[in-house]
């Protein structure tokens, strides 16, 4: 029912943006378009960002603790970095999760560094087991509000049509599958960050004959996907 709502809510957002958009096309022409397409855009880009902001806080404060997909284990990783200041070693009993004798800290843990001395300086202020969660929660919605922007600016360089462009952005950023994936701890969201950031990285690649600018676009998505999760090596490989 909260996917339904939530899907009737964007349909109706979009309906409204791009009524707006033909109506003043038809009225005013192109020229007026031109001439109001910066404040416009600024807006749209506020609306956008802010939305993902309200979206993303709703559902991270809503879903209760070790509710989403194994973020009970996958939280041993950054608490411990958090109470010990060093990285675990994948055998370490602390974190080994129980009846599996393996444990998380043996895959790339570059998203759990981030989290857990995130956690770390949050817990000079703070000793709440929760505030420290939610913490941690935190940081993959920033990295998902990153993502959001360099999506956005994925869209401008692959749609001349801005219309098109913001419906692409959209669609990507508040996919509900998307948007959920920055709401909890694990190592999904910079993964998807790294993604967009080469293909970034390879867009502006193929236009300026891949400048140094591209290359370090894409060097630096290759170097976070691998350092975040082992199951999107593919797109590096491709």
């Amino acid at each position: 029912i909260q996917v339904l709502n939530f899907f009737l809510i964007f349909r109706n957002l979009l309906h409204i943006f791009f009524r707006i958009w033909y109506n003043s096309n038809q009225i005013y022409g192109k020229g007026f378009i031109m001439k109001k397409y910066c404040t416009k855009n600024n807006l749209l880009t506020l609306l956008y960002i802010s939305l993902y902001v309200i979206i993303a806080l709703s559902l991270l404060i809503k879903q209760p603790i070790g509710t989403p997909p194994d973020e009970t284990n996958r939280h041993l990783i950054p608490q411990y970095i958090a109470n010990h200041g060093t990285l675990p070693i994948g055998y370490e009993e602390e974190i080994r999760i129980y009846g599996y004798g393996f444990s998380y800290a043996f895959q790339p843990i570059l998203p759990y560094m981030l989290q857990g001395y995130t956690m770390r300086l949050v817990s000079l202020f703070s000793d709440s087991e929760t505030v420290l969660f939610y913490t941690g929660r935190v940081v993959n919605m920033v990295l998902g509000l990153i993502m959001s922007l360099v999506v956005l600016r994925l869209s401008r360089e692959w749609f001349k049509d801005r219309r098109f462009g913001w419906l692409f952005a959209f669609l990507v950023t508040f996919l509900p599958q998307s948007i959920f994936i920055h709401t909890y701890i694990n190592t999904d969201s910079c993964c998807m960050l790294s993604i967009a950031i080469m293909l970034l990285g390879i867009t502006k690649g193929v236009k300026d004959n891949f400048s140094r600018k591209s290359c370090l676009f894409l060097s630096l998505g290759i170097i976070l996907c691998a350092l975040s999760y082992y199951n999107a090596y593919g797109y590096i490989l491709s």
